[in-house]
């Protein structure tokens, strides 16, 4: 009621109010943020059953490509710092050219790649990629270990869940595990290949449209293995 009361006195568009009360409804109804948060709270749990019940909640993470070969103590350090985020059908989850600095697991719902069109670079120009992101997909490694720029716009096409590896929080656990940093950017410059190699083959092809980053790649992937 609250949140509901604050935007009417800031009067908010009515559109928007009603984007921000689907949102709250749904961490309501299927990740109630509260409940988490209070269930972590200092106190309520021993560290050992604190990191039970996160291996268990990102159970989708820990089976990712990124994390499976990463040994326990590693996947551990990794699913402390993840960062739980919910959006909206509509929300753009990530933007071209914006600083990328996160890398997204999805736990729930369906995105859709956009990639810029040949002659614009506004997002209502983009070509939309057929294959959906979708659970078990992932985005954004290269923003954890280079200073770049995101190459295309990710949007959430249903309700979705994600969680978020953040640069700074990655940072800090490599400088103990070096070896999955490097792990990592063996990762991403095999990505980064692939990206030139699709780029070539577009420009052959005729087209100047800008290959994604891993988005582009983990839905290629999703495609080979269906």
């Amino acid at each position: 009621v609250w949140v509901k009361h604050a935007l009417e006195n800031l009067n908010v568009p009515a559109a928007l109010q009603r984007r921000v009360e689907s949102l709250h409804y749904f961490q309501r109804m299927s990740h109630d943020h509260e409940a988490i948060t209070h269930l972590f709270r200092q106190g309520n749990l021993s560290a050992p059953l604190e990191d039970a019940i996160r291996i268990v909640l990102y159970s989708n993470v820990v089976k990712s490509p990124v994390l499976v070969n990463g040994g326990p103590n590693y996947v551990l350090e990794v699913v402390r710092v993840l960062d739980d985020r919910m959006y909206v059908p509509g929300d753009y989850v990530a933007r071209r050219g914006e600083v990328g600095n996160e890398m997204f697991f999805i736990n729930r719902g369906q995105l859709t790649v956009l990639l810029a069109g040949s002659n614009s670079d506004f997002v209502c120009d983009a070509d939309a990629l057929e294959n959906k992101l979708e659970k078990g997909s992932y985005f954004g490694e290269i923003g954890l270990v280079r200073r770049s720029l995101r190459s295309a716009w990710v949007r959430a096409e249903t309700y979705v869940v994600a969680s978020v590896l953040h640069r700074a929080s990655i940072e800090a656990i490599w400088e103990f595990f070096p070896q999955e940093r490097e792990k990592m950017v063996q990762r991403v410059a095999a990505t980064c290949e692939k990206d030139k190699h699709r780029a070539a083959r577009m420009k052959q092809d005729g087209s100047t449209r800008t290959p994604a980053d891993t988005a582009v790649v983990v839905a290629e992937q999703q495609q080979q293995q269906q």
